[in-house]
């Protein structure tokens, strides 16, 4: 009897310390997966728009902040048009696309780990009613 209760503790120890490790193991890459996916958005935003330094110039006579007449020249082909579009494509048509695409990884991921611990948790509760025979 105290053979099959040691038994089923160790079953139950290594069970609960498996699952924790994965569990654990899975949230430290997705944080780190995380912050560097932050980072390399970050520095995206501040490299698109960090051209638009440029693009302004303020006048003290008037005390206004206009875009600079040169770069509006040729109309709709002109660098402050393609580059207003070509923006504005990426912040409301990729950007969203991208973080759709990154929910779906983070619901799959869910998903297996949720998995996971049900078989790990069944294979406890078949090993424990052995024990019980």
């Amino acid at each position: 009897m105290t053979t099959a209760l040691t038994t089923a503790l160790t079953i139950r120890l290594s069970t609960v310390l498996t699952i924790r490790l994965t569990t654990a193991l899975t949230i430290r890459l997705s944080t780190v997966l995380t912050i560097r996916l932050t980072t390399a958005l970050t520095t995206l935003s501040l490299c698109l728009h960090s051209v638009q330094a440029y693009f302004w110039k303020f006048y003290p006579a008037s005390g206004k902040c206009e875009v600079r007449p040169e770069l509006m020249e040729d109309g709709m082909a002109s660098v402050w048009s393609v580059w207003s579009q070509v923006t504005e494509l990426s912040v409301f048509a990729a950007v969203p696309l991208t973080i759709l695409a990154l929910n779906a990884c983070v619901i799959s991921e869910t998903r297996k780990i949720s998995a996971r611990e049900l078989q790990l948790t069944a294979r406890f509760h078949f090993s424990a009613s052995l024990l019980d025979i």
